[in-house]
């Protein structure tokens, strides 16, 4: 039994004597960027009141005009957006076009 007892804890020691693999270091990677946008391109803009109760014609074109304007102010706001995240990549990522070579 003492025999048995020795063999277990020989064997459980010999783990302990071993020493795993050092962890493969990753290369250089570029710190993360975060580009912010002004607050005017993010800021919800209400949307137009839609005419209620009696109306006329006249009415209802206003609301098409002003409906009109307001998603035209969105999507030159998301256009805005998507141009400085452009700039701001090309700024900080200098090897963004062969990157993208790469992946294709």
């Amino acid at each position: 039994m003492r025999w048995l007892l020795v063999l277990v804890l020989a064997f459980a020691m010999a783990g302990c004597g071993t020493t795993p693999e050092p962890i493969p270091t990753p290369e250089h990677m570029p710190a993360p960027v975060v580009c912010d946008l002004n607050q005017g391109i993010t800021k919800p803009e209400p949307e137009p009141v839609r005419p209620t109760g009696d109306y006329t014609q006249r009415h209802v074109s206003d609301y098409v005009a002003r409906l009109h304007r307001w998603g035209s102010r969105g999507w030159e706001k998301l256009a805005s957006a998507r141009q400085r995240n452009e700039r701001c990549k090309e700024k900080h990522e200098p090897n963004t076009a062969e990157s993208e070579g790469e992946d294709q």
